[in-house]
């Protein structure tokens, strides 16, 4: 419901730093991104940060949700996929994790 969803966003969300991106309204702008980048920790790896959201959400009485950071990049412009996963891996990957 749309109230789940602003209650999600305003636990989850810094307003200032960050935006939220839901399915329907990423595909509905009218500039979509060419490429899209998404960076998460390894298998195996602790995410602390997903573990309180999960904590946070169980509090809620949203049992059983599973939880995972990461950084989701929308890349627009002319750009050929060899030249996204250079940038995605020698920059984005080693930079943020």
């Amino acid at each position: 419901s749309e109230t789940s969803v602003r209650i999600l966003e305003e636990v989850f969300v810094d307003p200032i730093m960050e935006k939220s991106y839901w399915t329907d309204e990423l595909s509905s702008r009218k500039s979509l991104p060419k490429w899209t980048v998404e960076i998460q920790y390894r298998p195996g790896v602790t995410d602390n940060v997903a573990r309180s959201a999960e904590e946070a959400l169980a509090l809620m009485g949203i049992e059983n949700a599973r939880v995972a950071t990461g950084i989701f990049w929308l890349i627009y412009g002319d750009c050929v996929r060899s030249d996204v996963e250079k940038f995605a891996l020698e920059l984005l990957a080693y930079h943020f994790f």
